[in-house]
């Protein structure tokens, strides 16, 4: 039977796996100075954190499992491709709020 995800599989495990790393290499970082003041920011930044890094490994298992509905592949791989982008936006405004967090500590 043909692997109707193959094609997509590779791409997504390589863009998930650098979006995955460089969101723990933040968030290592991060916290070594996290939660010095109370800060509404840095709850957010965590929050964003503590929901992107299970999104991503959901992503990885959704596209890596090769048990999936063969005949609604499309469905399947749609919601995982949502899912991804979700990660994405949520670690990018972690990544924003910190960036512009760091700016202003500086000033």
């Amino acid at each position: 039977m043909h692997d109707e995800l193959q094609p997509f599989r590779q791409p997504l495990v390589t863009a998930t796996g650098i979006l995955l790393a460089f969101l723990l290499n933040l968030a290592g970082g991060w916290a070594g100075k996290a939660f010095s003041t109370n800060r509404l920011a840095e709850y957010f930044i965590a929050i964003c954190v503590c929901i992107s890094i299970p999104l991503y490994i959901i992503v990885l298992y959704r596209i890596l499992q090769l048990d999936y509905p063969k005949e609604s592949f499309k469905l399947y791989y749609r919601k995982t491709l949502f899912i991804f982008i979700s990660a994405i936006l949520i670690s990018f405004v972690a990544m924003i709020i910190v960036i512009i967090e760091s700016a202003i500590s500086k000033v």
